[in-house]
């Protein structure tokens, strides 16, 4: 019923002032993204609250369907969905780590979107450090932020990033395992 309902307000509205207002641009993307347009008007049933409204060819898309950086919310429409974390953002944060500090110190923070995989904020996180003049000789990060690709990155830059190896998509146990 919800779909049909925002089918039914982005029809209404299409050309009108209410294109422009920026609470009714995200209807349209709403219905873009978590929605199917049919060939096929979908009718309500008769214990709908749209019941006496005509059919109106919008289907939910399945929830496989839905990307996780869909609109998620109205009230923020840069939340993304992570299915482990669920809605909202991540905080990337790096800090100095070393026996031999009195202090550890926070050099570097970041918020990033929840859907985004951590291995990609492993080199915008050590450009960002070498900007400011702070550049690590060994970054230790957990398997999320590890990759061969990093690695080799961070190497470039002069930094040993040191992660745990992810397991193969696959389930397998690696070449010569």
């Amino acid at each position: 019923m919800c779909a049909r309902d925002l089918y039914r307000l982005c029809k209404l509205f299409a050309g009108t002032a209410a294109e422009g207002l920026e609470a009714f641009s995200l209807l349209p993307r709403l219905l873009q993204e978590q929605c199917d347009v049919t060939k096929r008007k979908q009718r309500p049933s008769r214990d709908d609250d749209d019941a006496g409204e005509s059919g109106v060819p919008v289907v939910l898309k399945a929830a496989k369907d839905v990307s996780s950086a869909s609109l998620q919310s109205p009230h923020d429409a840069d939340v993304t969905y992570n299915g482990h974390k669920g809605k909202g953002y991540e905080v990337q944060i790096a800090e100095t780590c070393h026996q031999d500090n009195v202090v550890e110190v926070i050099t570097h923070v970041a918020v990033t979107d929840a859907c985004a995989s951590d291995e990609h904020a492993t080199m915008p996180m050590l450009e960002a450090l070498m900007e400011r003049g702070q550049e690590p000789e060994e970054m230790v990060a957990d398997t999320a932020f590890g990759s061969g690709d990093n690695a080799v990155e961070a190497e470039r830059m002069g930094t040993e990033l040191v992660s745990p190896v992810e397991r193969p998509h696959d389930g397998s146990r690696g070449r010569g395992a």
